[in-house]
């Protein structure tokens, strides 16, 4: 379950951090942008058991990724990313947060898109640096979008199995033995199908509770926004 819990923060922020800089830098037209727009959607693209193999293939100690690192940096640099129990879960996030970068800049976009002209244009008049107004009037407005693109994307995170699987099948020994590949094993390779059954169900009631709970929070922000909006003059918040 920490394990399970680490992985799948550390890519939610990862994947949330990445895509709402690049949602931020696209927003705006500018030439050329629909050439981005499809370099950065084509890793959610990419089939997870593919991205694994591939990996496995650039990844290894003499490979071409470590290559690269060790003659950018001019010293010699090959860790084992797949063999060394201390980083074999980081590498599995970070294959992670490549593969779902798109899905956090998609909403986050939609998000940045949907947000009404007027308050920015009055934040500008007054004086407001750029740096403000995104603080102070994008962010507060974005709030309701950040939250479920957090929150699909956690869920996502926590179910996560044919990367992990097909990378390192929970090795080495048990360091990216996260809850999905735990009940795998358990359920066909330990052949104690009750006991993964009921690790299904309580996993299962867990996702119920979290959902439950994000779509309260969810509803909430939607009325403090409401109010924003009305107080401005504006229409109900989307």
């Amino acid at each position: 379950m920490v394990r399970s819990l680490v992985f799948a923060t550390g890519s939610t922020l990862g994947c949330f951090l990445v895509g709402f800089a690049l949602a931020y830098l696209m927003h705006r037209p500018f030439r050329g942008q629909p050439f981005y727009y499809t370099i950065f959607i084509l890793p959610m693209l990419t089939v997870p058991v593919v991205v694994a193999y591939t990996a496995e293939m650039l990844l290894y100690q003499s490979g071409p990724i470590n290559d690269l690192i060790s003659h950018i940096a001019g010293i010699e640099f090959k860790p084992m990313w797949l063999t060394n129990p201390d980083i074999a879960l980081l590498t599995v996030m970070l294959l992670e947060i490549w593969n779902w970068v798109p899905f956090s800049f998609i909403i986050l976009l939609a998000g940045l898109s949907a947000i009404p002209k007027e308050p920015i244009e009055a934040a500008e008049i007054l004086g407001a640096s750029k740096w403000r107004v995104f603080w102070e009037v994008q962010l507060p407005l974005l709030r309701p979008v950040i939250f479920l693109a957090l929150v699909l994307r956690f869920l996502e995170a926590m179910a996560e199995f044919p990367k992990t699987w097909a990378l390192l099948q929970g090795g080495p020994g048990t360091a990216t033995e996260t809850l999905p590949v735990y009940i795998f094993l358990t359920t066909w390779q330990y052949f104690q199908i009750s006991k993964g059954a009921a690790m299904s169900y309580i996993v299962m009631l867990l996702m119920i509770v979290i959902v439950l709970l994000a779509i309260r929070l969810l509803r909430r922000e939607k009325r403090s926004l409401d109010t924003m909006y009305a107080v401005a003059g504006q229409g109900p918040a989307g």
